[in-house]
Formats: C-alpha cells, sequence, structure tokens
C-alpha cells in the first residue's frame, strides 16, 4: 500500500498544485495524490489520518490472517 503526495504545494499555488497532482495522479495509474505543504500544514491532517486508517487496516488484515481467515496472495 503507498500514499502518494505532493509537498511543498505552498512554493508552487494552488492552480499549479492541482495540475501537477494531476499529471502525478495520471502517472501512477489513476492513484490518490494528496496535495500538501509541511511548511503551511495544507493536507497534513488529512495525510496522517489518512496514513493512520492505512495502518489500522493492514493491522485488521493481518490479524485475521494470523487467525488463517485470510489467504495470503502469492508475490514473487
Amino acid at each position: 500500500t503507498e500514499l502518494l503526495a505532493l509537498n511543498k504545494a505552498d512554493a508552487i499555488g494552488p492552480e499549479l498544485a492541482e495540475d501537477q497532482a494531476r499529471l502525478l495522479s495520471e502517472a501512477a495509474g489513476g492513484k490518490k495524490v494528496w496535495i500538501m505543504s509541511a511548511v503551511s500544514g495544507e493536507g497534513v491532517d488529512a495525510i496522517l489520518h489518512e496514513l493512520a486508517n492505512m495502518a489500522d487496516a493492514r493491522r485488521a488484515e493481518d490479524r485475521r490472517a494470523a487467525k488463517g481467515e485470510v489467504e495470503e496472495p502469492w508475490t514473487p
């Protein structure tokens, strides 16, 4: 699982940030791109919330796998 974020949005302005996020999303196969600025704090809370949700989901999946409730997908 991954989270794509476009940082330094404060330095490029909202219009360019949206354009760059759209291009990055297209290059990443349509994945959501989070726009953020560590300096101004824009988008940081939303990203932290999403990361917490992703971690919770992964822990729940790991618990189900440990109980044998989930078949692990094969990866090379």
